[in-house]
């Protein structure tokens, strides 16, 4: 499957290039802010160092704050860059994808994970434990507690 993905000026600029540790991202609906969350999470998943097996592993969260918005919007969107031939979803506790393929290159392959989490009281924190993730997609922050942010980041 062929992508054609055209990154905004601030994404091209940013995100993708100087790649900050912390990056909030703000908009208007249809900017493209999301896609460019999820074509970000896909070319750092590329660029990944390979391990000793010639695997480049990574590990993302993606963070709305209801189920029902996460499957309506976050995964709607990453589906849509990431289709379920790509990278299938399973809708388990919690619900995750898995994205393998051969790189580019030849010589190694992509493996990369995504949780994705509903995470709208500070209890849910716990659910943070231990993932060990090379990066967090917040969506909608503003409707997160604070704690919820802090912790994810």
């Amino acid at each position: 499957m062929h992508i054609k993905y055209k990154a905004s000026p601030s994404f091209k600029r940013v995100v993708h290039k100087i790649r900050p540790l912390v990056t909030a991202i703000r908009g208007p609906i249809g900017s493209g802010k999301s896609v460019g969350c999820v074509m970000h999470m896909k070319k750092v998943s590329m660029e990944q160092a390979p391990n000793g097996e010639g695997v480049r592993k990574t590990r993302w969260l993606c963070i709305r704050n209801t189920y029902p918005e996460l499957k309506g919007t976050v995964i709607k969107t990453f589906q849509d860059w990431l289709p379920q031939s790509i990278c299938p979803i399973v809708y388990d506790s919690p619900i995750r994808g898995l994205w393998k393929q051969n790189h580019p290159d030849g010589e190694t392959k992509i493996e990369a994970e995504f949780f994705f989490l509903s995470l709208d009281k500070p209890k849910d924190i716990s659910k943070l434990m231990s993932l060990e993730c090379t990066g967090v997609w917040i969506n909608e922050a503003q409707f997160l507690p604070r704690s919820v942010v802090l912790e994810a980041l």
